[in-house]
């Protein structure tokens, strides 16, 4: 399962789950909803390190939410609309926002799924989500001076 999949579950959001939907229904309520997409994110999406399961805000699904592999991702796309889960649309409305998509990934900062992953191999330091939120609003000040 990686970004293609969840784009797919993200598509059947507000679905009867019925047919073949049934089994995007993880919670048996009948319905295709966020809690199941956010279910299938952290307990069946298939990461690039070959674990099961990744948190919000794993946007290259790496099955680690960081600075340079997935808040860069989301700022470079700051603003457009009708994209999916690799370009940062963490929570499913089709755009690239602060308050829907980034705050989910600065709550996960620095969560990691691999074993192999920690402060000691990591090349970059994360940093804490206040410098987080500043690269945000300066990628928001950038995008909005490029569509005007």
């Amino acid at each position: 399962m990686d970004a293609d999949d969840i784009d797919f579950y993200i598509g059947n959001l507000g679905m009867p789950a019925t047919g073949a939907l049934t089994q995007l229904d993880l919670d048996n309520d009948g319905q295709v909803t966020l809690a199941d997409h956010h279910s299938h994110v952290t307990n069946l999406v298939q990461t690039s390190n070959g674990q099961t399961g990744t948190f919000l805000g794993d946007i290259n699904l790496d099955g680690v939410v960081n600075v340079l592999g997935d808040a860069f991702i989301l700022v470079g796309n700051l603003g457009n609309s009708n994209v999916g889960w690799s370009d940062g649309n963490l929570n499913a409305d089709g755009n690239i926002n602060v308050l829907g998509d980034a705050f989910p990934l600065v709550g996960n900062l620095g969560s990691s799924n691999n074993p192999t992953s920690s402060a000691a191999t990591s090349a970059v330091p994360e940093p804490n989500s206040t410098t987080l939120l500043l690269l945000l609003a300066s990628g928001i000040g950038c995008n909005r001076r490029r569509k005007h």
